[in-house]
């Protein structure tokens, strides 16, 4: 019935002969003749004029009939198609905005791994170039896969990805301000990708359909023209924008630090950056130029040997920091111990590696006239809160050269207390030789013992001089104390930090145990401690005069080590005062004796 409805009205459309149908024709309303008109109308277009004949052959006219049902089906079913194809799916703008994501992640990912220095400021221009160009990148994509209304498409995948980027607010403590702001240059990157994708996808049309489904009648001469891909370009442009990030990224890291104490601040966002976000730039100190000019303090300059010193000027007083392979001229009460008219309490010149590389001053008045004058010399400070004193904080005011440094220091609250002027190489290398002395210390213990005293040697053959304190015949232990004699120098440390004393014990003239305490330099001990025993496990089993102490063992089967605190102190800072090294096999002979001293006694009876 259909087919009798529509052959009636293209043949009437057409002017051809009736033919086999019958019925008359009734347009219908207005609106069903417009429609008959359209129809009519794009058949007209699409068929030879030819066709648009009469003709009184009835198989010609079948033959006519046939090819306008088939054009007509054709193109109504390939409209059709086309919008059935192309409504709103949110799966393929997740797709997008997930490729969006992935590709500036990727961007953070690469400079943070190229970059050593992520205080650098070329490691922020890396980060904001690769964000910017990736983002391009990223919606250049979702053009050139969007189906149906490019720009509609391109709209929602900036809104998604900007609301995800929101994890830079969560995680990364970026401020909510900036976040909001950074939806502008996602959108203006969205417009750029947008415009970059229609070089290699032009704007989707309704197409005709293929001569395959066309009568031979209507078939258009076949012209085929090789398709470009453009993959290869889109490689090639992702390689060298990689290669320019990594470069631009690594080029401030081989910058050295210009303090002596570990900075405080965090490093941010080492990937995954918000698309659209530009980190801000690092706030990089004025150079001062006139601290290379001057080089140091008065006549002292940086570089001099301790002969050059003592030639201007003789210390009042010389101490060595043997663990840190530092030598200090210290002046009291001297010409040198001034700035101007204003006197300080003390003048301290370091040599590392036989060379001047740190003054310092100390001083408990005059502290804004000194500060002044440094203003005059130098110009205006930066704030800095990278220096500490032990585990004090301190804060600083800082100029900064290509050489040389120097900061004034303070104790949160209090007043300006000191100054240092120093060389950035050099003292970097002596706090890095500073840091690696727990590592030598700590090879003064043996695989079994301390220094020329191994466990189960014989007290006959202990070459030191010592003291027996303690001669308990029931328990089977001798304790001795070695004295401060013409060997106290080699037993008086570990590595160079100093030792209050040392004492050891012997189980039936076979040495098991030995004691260490100190006062001084606990961290340092500590940490060598940690070296040459660890892993370190908490011990709650040690007493001292009945009053339970902090401890932490380590060691082998063989070997026991542990190191003590009075009770109360914190964690590894704790106020460490003691070490005991023991032999285990012989410590457990030693106790079992000990214990079987009634049962010997009993004998007697």
């Amino acid at each position: 019935m259909f087919r009798n409805w529509l052959g009636i009205r293209l043949a009437h459309g057409l002017r051809l002969p009736l033919g086999r149908f019958q019925k008359p024709l009734n347009p219908g309303s207005r609106k069903k003749r417009a429609a008959t008109s359209r129809n009519r109308s794009a058949v007209k277009q699409a068929l030879p004029r030819t066709i648009i004949t009469n003709c009184g052959d009835d198989s010609i006219q079948r033959e006519r009939w046939n090819i306008v049902k088939t054009v007509y089906m054709t193109r109504t079913a390939s409209k059709i198609t086309l919008m059935a194809r192309n409504p709103f799916k949110i799966w393929p703008i997740l797709r997008d905005a997930i490729i969006l994501t992935v590709l500036t992640g990727l961007g953070g990912f690469i400079v943070g791994f190229a970059s050593t220095d992520h205080s650098s400021r070329f490691y922020f221009y890396g980060l904001a170039l690769s964000n910017t160009l990736f983002c391009i990148i990223g919606f250049a994509i979702s053009g050139c896969l969007a189906v149906g209304n490019r720009w509609r498409h391109l709209a929602f995948v900036a809104v998604i990805a900007w609301i995800v980027s929101v994890f830079n607010v969560i995680f990364f403590n970026l401020p909510i301000v900036m976040w909001m702001a950074s939806v502008v240059p996602m959108a203006f990157f969205a417009l750029i990708g947008g415009g970059i994708s229609f070089i290699f996808k032009g704007q989707s049309s309704i197409s005709e359909p293929s001569s395959a489904s066309l009568p031979p009648t209507l078939n258009k001469p076949a012209t085929s023209e090789p398709a470009k891909s453009k993959a290869g370009v889109i490689v090639a442009v992702l390689v060298v924008l990689i290669i320019v990030i990594v470069i631009i990224a690594n080029s401030g890291s081989d910058s050295t630090s210009a303090t002596n104490s570990s900075p405080s601040g965090n490093q941010g966002q080492a990937g995954g950056t918000a698309p659209g976000y530009t980190p801000p730039p690092v706030n990089t100190p004025p150079l001062c130029k006139a601290l290379d000019e001057k080089n140091g303090f008065k006549d002292f300059k940086l570089g001099m040997t301790p002969e050059e010193v003592c030639a201007i000027l003789p210390p009042t007083d010389t101490n060595v920091q043997a663990g840190a392979g530092v030598t200090n001229f210290v002046y009291q009460g001297t010409s040198a111990d001034q700035i101007g008219s204003f006197s300080v309490d003390l003048l301290s010149l370091s040599f590392f590696d036989g060379h001047l590389y740190r003054i310092d001053l100390i001083f408990s008045n005059f502290q804004n006239e000194i500060l002044d004058a440094f203003k005059v010399n130098f110009g205006e400070p930066f704030n800095t809160s990278d220096w500490n004193r032990g585990d004090q904080p301190l804060l600083g005011k800082a100029w900064q050269g290509n050489k040389v440094s120097a900061v004034i220091l303070s104790v949160p609250g209090q007043l300006w207390d000191s100054a240092v002027i120093y060389d950035i190489a050099a003292n970097q290398k002596a706090a890095d030789y500073a840091a690696k002395e727990p590592e030598r210390a700590a090879e003064d213990f043996g695989t079994n013992g301390f220094k020329t005293l191994v466990m189960g040697m014989k007290i006959q053959d202990v070459s030191l001089d010592y003291t027996v304190v303690n001669d308990d015949q029931i328990s089977g232990v001798k304790k001795v104390v070695f004295s401060k004699g013409d060997y106290w120098n080699y037993w008086q440390n570990i590595g160079y930090y100093p030792l209050d004393s040392v004492s050891a014990e012997f189980f039936h003239d076979q040495l098991y145990r030995i004691d260490f305490t100190f006062s001084q330099n606990q961290k340092g001990i500590f940490e060598t401690f940690k070296q040459r025993f660890g892993p370190l496990q908490d011990n709650d089993t040690w007493t001292r005069d009945s009053v339970k102490l902090r401890a932490k063992s380590g060691g082998d089967s063989k070997l026991s080590a542990t190191i003590l605190a009075p009770e109360g102190s914190d964690g590894d800072n704790a106020s460490w005062d003691s070490m005991v090294l023991m032999d285990v096999g012989l410590w457990n002979k030693a106790e079992q004796f000990k214990n079987d001293a009634p049962a010997r006694a009993a004998k007697d009876f």
